[in-house]
């Protein structure tokens, strides 16, 4: 019966210390850094338009820049449909792979890969 004891005073030392101490995990609002990586980009592959759909409120504070596989910056049409949505304008891109840069004002950023059909 002494060990049991043990373990539970072990168990709500613990458990205080944490409380005690301020230890919580907030869930409910991502940092910028997810904020950027939390994007929908469709329909890929592309045709005429690649859009982008944020989970939160960035698309305005954000700077897309298109790549070609081999690096080289690519100058695409972008419109800002609201601050959730980008959509660039692929239409006169030739056939291939491109990489998309996506940076927000504090440079976190992301990529994704697509391709214009």
């Amino acid at each position: 019966m002494r060990p049991l004891k043990a373990i539970f005073f072990t168990f709500f030392v613990v458990l205080a210390s944490q409380i005690a101490w301020g230890q919580s995990h907030d869930l409910a609002v991502p940092d910028r850094a997810e904020a950027v990586k939390m994007v929908k980009a469709f329909p890929n592959p592309a045709i005429d338009f690649f859009s982008l759909k944020f989970e939160q409120p960035v698309a305005k504070e954000v700077r897309v820049t298109v790549h070609n596989i081999i690096g080289n910056v690519i100058e695409v049409e972008t419109e800002v449909l609201d601050e959730y949505e980008i959509r660039l304008r692929v239409k006169e891109l030739p056939v291939g792979v491109y990489l998309l840069a996506i940076k927000d004002t504090d440079n976190f950023q992301n990529s994704i890969k697509f391709l214009k059909r």
